[in-house]
């Protein structure tokens, strides 16, 4: 996209990752199991304006947390995509 620009993130400070605006924003979440909930709402702050997307990624992990709930389809978190890749899925795809 003409004028647009991509950089990454990593950090324990949630106020760090706050305050991103713009037309159209995607934040690309790796072990997304770990991600603290102060992170999670910060990042989420950044939905109120523009085209704004998320894809969060993980393996399995503890049924606690903002991942978790997700998947779940938790009050609150219905408007997320959830996609469980199988084992079996994966080893076709030749990923595993």
């Amino acid at each position: 996209m003409p004028g647009g620009e991509a950089f990454a993130v990593a950090s324990d400070k949630p106020d760090l990752i706050e305050g991103a605006h713009a037309a159209k924003l995607l934040y690309v979440l790796d072990e997304a199991k770990a991600i603290p909930e102060a992170t999670w709402d910060a990042i989420e702050g950044a939905f109120s304006t523009g085209e704004c997307w998320a894809l969060a990624i993980s393996t399995p992990g503890d049924r606690a947390g903002r991942f978790y709930q997700i998947h779940r389809r938790a009050p609150g978190l219905l408007d997320w995509t959830a996609i469980h890749i199988t084992l079996d899925e994966a080893t076709r795809a030749g990923r595993i």
